[in-house]
């Protein structure tokens, strides 16, 4: 199988990155220097900005991991709270998945969040109501129309929505829920999330639906 990789760069990218044979593994990155240096991939390097340079690049995959998200910074707090209009990102993640879903490729697997849609009530008061709408209000609202977007895609996909992410290794073992409640969102490591992502590429269990995880 051949499997195609944007945000390969990013720290959930590079956990997909490390469970997969090199040899049958596509990349799409802005910085290849950012790599692995002793794996063999294909490296595409280019702008996910770039949207007809990606949709060229999925038409040759099977599989497309999208693992990509929005730096923390000062302009997206701003931009969050309203002291700018100013955010030259706005929307990337959404269009990025356009550019991808243009190319046909057998499947998709988006890690989204926890918290979007229907589950943004399951997120605790402090983190739904302060810390969300200030620091990743435009990340989570792109995440929504992403996630809105794939809904059409006329191939299998699969939506992956992580509780808090955490840097910690795999433990294989993890919950699979629409919904986290009532135990709470919790945890999960990226090696967690990669891997379930993976296995998502291999077993039609979880085709078109929204997968919460957590510990």
């Amino acid at each position: 199988m051949k499997y195609g990789i944007v945000g390969a760069t990013g720290l959930t990218g590079l956990e997909i990155l490390k469970q997969l044979p090199s040899h049958d593994v596509s990349v799409f990155v802005r910085q290849p220097d950012k790599l692995p240096k002793e794996m063999k991939l294909e490296v595409i390097r280019g702008e996910v900005s770039d949207q007809e340079a990606l949709t060229a690049w999925a038409s040759k995959q099977e599989t497309v991991f999208v693992a990509l998200g929005h730096p923390m910074s000062w302009n997206l707090v701003r931009y969050n709270i309203g002291l700018s209009q100013d955010y030259p990102i706005k929307g990337i993640l959404k269009d990025s998945l356009s550019a991808v879903m243009k190319g046909k490729p057998k499947r998709i697997i988006y890690m989204s969040a926890y918290g979007t849609h229907e589950t943004r009530s399951d997120l605790p008061f402090v983190v739904g109501k302060i810390f969300l709408p200030i620091f990743i209000g435009e990340t989570y609202r792109d995440h929504e129309e992403a996630e809105t977007l794939l809904r059409s895609y006329s191939e299998e996909w699969v939506v992956v929505r992580p509780a808090q992410l955490t840097n910690d290794a795999a433990r294989k073992q993890y919950r699979t829920e629409v919904k986290l409640n009532p135990w709470g969102t919790g945890k999960i490591s990226r090696a967690d999330v990669a891997h379930f992502m993976i296995r998502s590429a291999k077993d039609t269990s979880w085709i078109g639906q929204k997968v919460g995880l957590s510990y």
